[in-house]
């Protein structure tokens, strides 16, 4: 029944905004992926978080589609599937979404294996049902992020984890370092959650002091032996590794920058609340303080302490952003089941399965209501919207500046501008056909921010205005222009500059997404500060 539900969810809306790419990070995946093939090669060119399980996937995928469209008649070449490719990508988009959707189901099958390992399989159940019908859950799932597979191997590290506190034998424990190596080599952060077959190994041999630190230097080269495989820019260009994983550490990001400790711990209890666990995020401190209670140690040392130490963990950095919940997020629905399943036996006793299931399944409808209308809205995203506006009002011939990668666009017969970082604007026509080397994208990102309107150089606006502009980004920069006045000041020369004439907006259930304005521009730039 999860299974299905989460099937469901997943995949309602999965097409969102396709043939345009409107999420902030999905092309930075999805074109690093295509360079591996097109340069035959093991070694990314970009390994920030570092993603090379995801960007492995992603290769993965695409020769499949390849193969697939060979075979069909769809196309003969590999030039002419890159072709078809920078005109329509959704063919590897839909591929790549649709694997992450599968990773999502087999966390949601680990996770309901772990509360069976620690001894509660109905608390495993509710936990799988309520990750399916999370809206959180289910939105990070559909789209090709990194967030999903380093949950899955971080879970399947604490599977083995049980067998490490429960034998106490070595090769258990290379088993959960060689996953968690893994998970690392997927995402930085989950290396926090090496604590979970570390404490379990020191639980193991808890008589015995002289095993610790071997069994610490053995998970240690077991993790190091997976990122050595799965990293070759770790052991080939170690200083580049080193600087991606500085360049991860953002001093600030607009929308995104947090305040103390209390407050980003508060901002992602109410996340928690609003869109991932709903009314069972309630169980989760009585689950936690039931295992303490109890010194049900496996439940302490596996579920308990790396869950903390992570949630520290996200609470210690600049920013907070919503999707960095899902790590954590299988083992806190863990903590609520295993509440949920205490409180039925105590009123149930040995017939308390159904009471269980009856419970589970009513925290898990409203969430799952939630998510329907997200997967809704996320079908229709207010830049495809506004892209649709475009095709049906703007003359051909017109001169048009985009933030964001709306393939559709191509089929107009229209000069376009798309905002490059330092140069300013450069050719959309050539970018979104693939003549534009990411590396150059990448650089001109400057590796902090997006290649939009408010980060190019104030004094090269005029390379990007035009008779009209499709802007997203707009309300982000403006609603913080005291700490970023020069991003600001860009967006208000357009948004001065011109009139808007389509104004795009989320609806709740109807269309998500940024509001979106599409501007048609005066002649010439306003009088202004960058001028």
């Amino acid at each position: 029944m999860a299974f299905l539900l989460a099937g469901l969810l997943r995949t309602h809306g999965i097409g969102q905004g396709l043939p345009g790419l409107y999420d902030p990070d999905e092309p930075l995946f999805i074109i690093n992926a295509i360079e591996l093939l097109a340069k035959q090669t093991l070694m990314p060119g970009w390994f920030g978080h570092p993603g090379i399980t995801t960007l492995y996937l992603l290769a993965a995928c695409d020769l499949l589609v390849f193969l697939g469209g060979r075979a069909a008649g769809l196309w003969a070449t590999t030039g002419e599937f890159a072709t078809q490719l920078y005109a329509d990508p959704s063919a590897i988009v839909l591929a790549g979404r649709t694997a992450i959707v599968a990773l999502s189901l087999a966390v949601m099958a680990t996770t309901a294996r772990l509360g069976a390992r620690l001894g509660d399989a109905p608390a495993g159940l509710v936990a799988a049902m309520l990750l399916a019908a999370s809206p959180l859950h289910s939105e990070i799932s559909s789209l090709v992020r990194t967030d999903i597979m380093v949950s899955l191997f971080s879970l399947l590290a604490m599977l083995a984890s049980v067998s490490v506190a429960q034998h106490g034998r070595r090769r258990d424990l290379i088993v959960a370092g060689l996953w968690m190596g893994t998970a690392v080599s997927t995402k930085w952060p989950g290396a926090v959650l090496a604590l979970a077959p570390l404490a379990a190994w020191i639980w193991a041999w808890r008589q015995d002091r002289r095993q610790w630190l071997r069994g610490a230097l053995l998970l240690g080269g077991a993790m190091l032996l997976a990122m050595a495989v799965l990293m070759p820019p770790l052991w080939l260009r170690p200083l580049d590794v080193w600087a991606a994983l500085i360049n991860e550490v953002q001093p600030a990001h607009v929308g995104a920058t947090g305040g103390n400790w209390l407050d980003k711990f508060l901002w992602y209890l109410a996340v928690l609340w609003d869109r991932g666990l709903g009314w069972a995020a309630l169980l989760i401190p009585v689950g936690a303080a039931l295992a303490m209670q109890r010194r049900a140690m496996p439940v302490v040392l596996i579920l308990l302490l790396p869950t903390v130490a992570l949630l520290a963990l996200l609470c210690s950095q600049t920013n907070v952003w919503q999707r960095w919940l899902v790590l954590p997020m299988p083992m806190l629905s863990l903590l609520a089941g295993l509440a949920l399943s205490a409180v039925a036996r105590a009123v149930r006793g040995a017939r308390s399965g159904w009471l269980v299931a009856a419970a589970g399944t009513a925290l898990s409808i409203p969430l799952a209501w939630s998510a329907w209308q997200d997967g809704t809205a996320r079908g229709n995203p207010t830049q495809a919207r506004a892209v649709a506006f475009m095709l049906n009002n703007v003359p051909a011939g017109s001169r048009i500046t985009v933030e964001m990668l709306a393939f559709p666009l191509l089929k107009g017969n229209w000069s376009i501008r798309y905002p490059f970082g330092p140069v300013g604007c450069v050719d959309g026509r050539a970018l979104l056909a693939g003549k534009v080397n990411y590396d150059d994208a990448a650089g001109a990102q400057k590796g902090k921010q997006k290649l939009v309107l408010g980060t190019i150089n104030p004094a090269r606006i005029a390379s990007c205005w035009a008779d009209y502009a499709i802007i997203h980004d707009a309300d982000r920069w403006l609603n913080e222009a005291s700490r970023y006045p020069q991003e600001a000041a860009v967006y208000r020369a357009f948004i001065d500059g011109g009139t808007i004439i389509g104004d795009f907006r989320a609806i709740h259930g109807v269309s998500a997404g940024p509001r979106t304005l599409v501007i048609k521009l005066g002649p010439e730039l306003p009088p202004s500060p960058l001028r």
